[in-house]
């Protein structure tokens, strides 16, 4: 999947603790499409050492290529977003 518009939101890097004990880095952004009044936003994660080569930053332009899946915890239901690639889009077409 993908979407084009512009950075709204950066966070900071997280750790997360995973079931066999492993940390995984992780940075959530948000990106809004140019839509005037039906704009879409979308929240998706950087998972990993991918988090620390990220340029993320609020007011760029960007086309981000992500998957998304359901993961069960404690019997609730949680969408993720997962990035996967990001480009910014020197030409202002984000």
């Amino acid at each position: 999947m993908n979407i084009k518009g512009q950075i709204t939101v950066v966070k900071e890097i997280e750790s997360i603790t995973t079931k066999d004990k492993r940390i995984i880095l992780k940075r959530t952004a948000v990106v809004e499409t140019n839509g005037g009044k039906y704009a879409q936003s979308i929240a998706f994660d950087v998972m990993g050492e991918d988090v620390n080569n990220q340029w993320l930053a609020v007011g760029q332009k960007v086309e981000v290529d992500y998957n998304c899946h359901v993961t069960e915890f404690n019997g609730k239901l949680y969408n993720n977003i997962r990035a996967w690639r990001i480009i910014e889009c020197k030409d202002g077409k984000g």
